[in-house]
C-alpha cells in the first residue's frame, strides 16, 4: 500500500514539473530592449557592489552614483561613490563628494586628502617663486 502511494506521489509531481516546464517552455523570449529599467535603491547599490567586485569601477560610480541620488544623506552611499569616482578619476564628480564627505566625517582622510592635492588655481597661471628657482637650481646642480 505504502509501495503505491508512494509511486502515485513521485508519477504526481513529475507530473506536475513536466506541465510547468511547458508551461515556462511557451512563453514568450524577450529581447534585451523588453527587459524594464529598474531605478531602486537597493538595485542600484547591489549592482554598484557587483561592478566593484568585478572591478568594473566606471559602472560601479555609476550605480552608486544613481543610489546617492535616491539617498542623498547615506554616508556608506556617499563614501562608496566618493571612492569610486576617485578611482575612475573622474575629479569633476569626486571633489564635491569628498567637500561632502568631509563635512559629514570630519575624520575622514582620503576625503581630506584628496581636497588638499586640488590645485587651487589652473596650473597655467602658476608663477616661479624664488623658493621654486632655488630648489630647481639645488635638484640640477646635484
Amino acid at each position: 500500500m505504502r509501495a503505491k502511494l508512494a509511486r502515485l506521489a513521485s508519477v504526481t509531481l513529475g507530473m506536475i514539473g513536466l506541465a510547468f516546464v511547458g508551461l515556462v517552455a511557451q512563453a514568450p523570449a524577450r529581447s534585451a530592449d523588453d527587459v524594464p529599467e529598474t531605478h531602486s535603491l537597493l538595485g542600484n547599490y547591489l549592482a554598484g557592489r557587483f561592478a566593484r567586485a568585478e572591478q568594473d569601477t566606471e559602472s560601479a560610480a555609476a550605480f552608486y552614483s544613481q543610489a546617492l541620488v535616491s539617498d542623498p544623506t547615506n554616508e556608506v552611499l556617499l563614501e562608496q561613490t566618493f571612492q569610486m569616482e576617485t578611482l575612475t578619476g573622474n575629479w569633476v564628480k569626486a571633489l564635491p563628494l569628498a567637500e561632502k564627505l568631509a563635512a559629514t566625517q570630519p575624520t575622514h582622510r582620503m576625503s581630506h586628502f584628496c581636497l588638499a592635492s586640488r590645485p587651487s588655481r589652473p596650473a597655467t597661471t602658476r608663477k616661479p617663486t624664488a623658493t621654486s628657482n632655488r630648489l630647481l637650481k639645488i635638484l640640477s646642480a646635484s
